[in-house]
């Protein structure tokens, strides 16, 4: 009997102990959570990107739209949530801020719905948390995932639809109706999200009439945001035709290197398989496909990226890959928790062996949202009104008139935008691509010290010429950012000048 005592003592300070290590590490995962929100939120993030993005959804809250008024080739899903922002009665160049806030709020989501995703896992959250886990430390590595742009809210969409798929709660209809929903908007945000639709497959129940219920949620979304944006189907197409076609315009790589991306493929492959070996016998052939389907993810993301790797191109690989660790987890047991820990400890030492590569390229800027937005909405004011702005290599305006957003070279310094646009063949009209046809037009206010990049070497001189016959230097305010004052000339018009 003292044994049984003794025992049964013994088994309550294991679970005690047990209990006290799955406390702490809630703990632990929720301060690194909170930590990564507040990266997200204050993060140099794309300043280039963002402001684009910011820009374009002021012009849609006054009444513009994507190529009939001006040009884009993304997907106008992004810019009305950011134009929110204008039409509960904001101003400024505070929309990046939102564009932020949104990103936070698309963080918290994500993690809820891995989460989800993790309910029936005998260890509890654990696997929602390493499929998080997965996802924000991928995020970090690669900052440029998950900023202001369509990919981010891609990703939360397509993660709260596969969340509701394979959820067993009841009211089953709408329940799939509304994933199918969110699932449309995710690949009408982003098409490559499309790519993840493998796990609907391997997580959830498969039948025709779930099947028909997801894909009706999908058409019922397009319908209705096509009603609402006025943004018509032909213009959608225009976008997935032309910017596939951009992948291919170009003579030299640009993005992360190539070496980068493989590394880092190789990291996640290799950190999921030991997570297969905790499974049973009859579970293992999902585990390899869920793996399977992660590999299949990046390859064809890579190929979709064409020669030029940007960050973006990878988003779905990325989500995938939290996807996929949050399913294995659930499937693991939890005697083989160390496994779990084994194999994510694993990925995490080749995911550090990727960031001497990763930093070359993404070193941390000390320019913030907040900064963005002080230089903005000072620079906005010195305008006159009825000027617009033309070249702005770093950033776009946000609440000033981009009266050509094609108006300097891409960052690559190789005109590609020009040189598709003069090249692609479409019905939809677009303006000429001539850059020194646009200075004479827009007359531009604001200059980058680069513009000799801008124009062909013959013209340089017959511009500056023009220039100066034309506009007066002003000095920028000393409450700029050394940064934005040495790069960039304010011009305004000369009294004499005709507009």
């Amino acid at each position: 009997m003292g044994s049984s005592i003794y025992n049964e003592s013994r088994e309550r300070r294991a679970s005690l102990r047990l209990s006290q290590l799955r406390l702490a590490g809630y703990v632990l995962a929720g301060a690194v959570g909170i930590l990564w929100l507040a990266y997200l939120f204050i993060q140099a993030g794309s300043g280039f990107d963002e402001s684009e993005h910011a820009h374009v959804a002021w012009l849609i809250s006054r009444g513009k739209q994507p190529l009939a008024d001006f040009f884009q080739h993304h997907q106008p899903l992004l810019w009305h949530l950011l134009a929110l922002y204008y039409r509960a009665g904001f101003t400024g160049a505070g929309v990046l801020i939102w564009g932020r806030v949104l990103v936070v709020l698309s963080g918290v989501a994500c993690i809820l719905a891995l989460l989800h995703l993790g309910r029936h896992s005998d260890s509890g959250v654990l696997a929602g948390l390493a499929g998080a886990g997965v996802f924000a430390g991928l995020t970090y590595l690669v900052p440029e995932l998950f900023v202001t742009r369509p990919e981010t809210i891609a990703a939360v969409l397509m993660l709260v639809a596969l969340a509701l798929w394979s959820s067993e709660a009841r009211a089953e209809t709408p329940r799939i109706l509304i994933a199918g929903a969110l699932a449309g908007a995710a690949c009408y945000a982003s098409p490559r999200f499309l790519l993840l639709g493998g796990f609907f497959l391997l997580c959830g129940v498969n039948h025709i009439r779930r099947w028909g219920t997801l894909a009706l949620g999908g058409v019922l979304f397009g319908v209705a945001f096509t009603a609402i944006s006025g943004f018509p189907l032909e213009h959608v197409l225009f976008n997935l035709k032309f910017s596939s076609y951009l992948q291919s315009v170009g003579s030299e790589p640009y993005g992360l290197n190539p070496q980068f991306w493989k590394l880092l493929a190789a990291a996640v492959v290799v950190s999921l398989v030991p997570l297969i070996a905790t499974l049973s016998a009859r579970e293992r052939m999902i585990g390899a496909l869920l793996v399977a389907n992660v590999a299949a993810i990046f390859i064809v993301c890579d190929e979709l990226a064409g020669r030029f790797l940007y960050a973006q191109a990878f988003a779905p690989f990325i989500t995938g890959a939290a996807i996929a660790t949050t399913l294995l987890a659930v499937r693991a047991k939890v005697v083989h928790g160390w496994k779990i820990g084994a194999g994510l400890a694993l990925g995490g030492l080749l995911l550090i062996a990727a960031l001497p590569e990763l930093h070359s390229s993404y070193l941390p800027s000390e320019f913030t949202p907040f900064d963005q937005v002080r230089a903005d909405n000072t620079i906005a004011a010195l305008v006159p009104p009825g000027r617009s702005v033309l070249i702005y290599a770093t950033r776009h305006p946000i609440t000033v008139d981009d009266a050509y957003y094609y108006g300097t070279p891409l960052f690559d310094g190789q005109d590609r935008l020009c040189q598709a646009i003069r090249s692609y063949r479409t019905s939809i009209s677009l303006p000429p691509c001539d850059f020194f046809q646009a200075m004479r037009r827009a007359r531009p206010y604001l200059l980058d010290a680069r513009i000799d990049r801008a124009v062909k070497p013959e013209e340089v001189g017959a511009l500056k010429q023009w220039l100066a016959e034309n506009y007066e230097r002003l000095r920028l305010p000393d409450t700029l950012s050394l940064k934005i004052r040495t790069r960039y000339q304010l011009l305004v018009e000369k009294p004499s000048a005709g507009h």
